[in-house]
């Protein structure tokens, strides 16, 4: 069986389903697949791939080595599944004999020359895409979780004078009982109001932002930029517009001294005035 028809019916097998989906680890499937996998394997038989191919082929990644190892986990994954299926034999998976790339902690983030340049994409695919194009202005302009994101609802905007405060439940409720909460100041709740109403109450609706970011970061110059990488860049503005870590790490919601300092509770008043502060000085950038 080929590469191309084998990835198919391992998608429908192993990633086609609601956890996958939901987290969006199923899109991220398809665009490695499409992305990595396909030109160079798609049209090859299975049993035909050596472990020295495969090693060539992911060595050539080794600029993008987060790349270069999902993209393998993806392959080995399909090759699994082959053998669960008795498509190949039982040890034949020559992933198996690469080893991945020892990945460095992410530390990128947008600076100013590029935010000015993702800016004007970004006003570009407003026109085309205004729904994934406003997401991508609102992830900057908070620094909110992309995954989140997705998921708000309009009924969980408290507005207030002059913002707005988007609550949902955030990735440390389960352990603090504590919602996350994103100030949405009156630039970004200006941009919300433009979109149309759904239906199904959800803000964006099901969305893929995915392509719109990719376009928006290849006319930008940074292929490397990621769209989470904006929570990076909204905390390096706040600290270069003088703003203190401990109220960073609020706005940002963190809870866990494994994923920054401990941080100062913030008063409502405070969180607002940063936040104001922050999205003002990206928004400038992004003019």
């Amino acid at each position: 069986m080929i590469i191309r028809d084998l990835f198919a019916k391992c998608y429908e097998s192993h990633w086609n389903k609601p956890r996958y989906v939901d987290s969006g680890w199923a899109q991220e499937v398809k665009n490695l697949y499409e992305k990595n996998i396909k030109a160079a394997f798609g049209d090859r038989d299975c049993r035909e791939l050596s472990a020295k191919e495969i090693r060539k082929w992911h060595e050539g990644m080794a600029s993008r080595p987060t790349a270069a190892n999902r993209s393998l986990e993806v392959l080995s994954r399909i090759y699994s599944f082959a053998e669960e299926d008795e498509i190949v034999s039982l040890g034949a998976n020559p992933c198996r004999l690469v080893h991945a790339f020892t990945e460095k902690k992410r530390s990128r983030y947008g600076t100013e020359e590029e935010l000015k340049k993702i800016g004007e994409a970004l006003r570009e695919e407003l026109k085309a895409h205004p729904r994934e194009a406003t997401f991508c202005y609102v992830v900057a302009l908070t620094g909110a979780r992309p995954k989140k994101l997705a998921e708000s609802r309009w009924d969980s905007i408290r507005r207030e004078s002059g913002h707005g405060i988007l609550v949902f439940e955030g990735k440390g409720t389960a352990d603090s009982g504590e919602a996350e909460v994103v100030v949405l100041p009156g630039i970004v709740l200006k941009l919300l109001e433009s979109l149309p109403k759904r239906e199904d109450r959800l803000i964006f609706g099901p969305i893929d932002y995915r392509p719109t970011w990719e376009r928006i970061r290849e006319k930008a110059g940074c292929p490397d930029l990621w769209l989470r990488d904006l929570r990076r860049t909204f905390a390096s503005v706040g600290l270069s517009q003088g703003v203190g870590i401990d109220k960073i790490g609020e706005l940002l919601n963190h809870r866990s001294a494994q994923t920054t300092k401990t941080y100062a509770r913030l008063i409502p008043g405070a969180r607002v005035v940063a936040a104001h502060q922050i999205s003002r000085k990206i928004a400038v950038l992004l003019s």
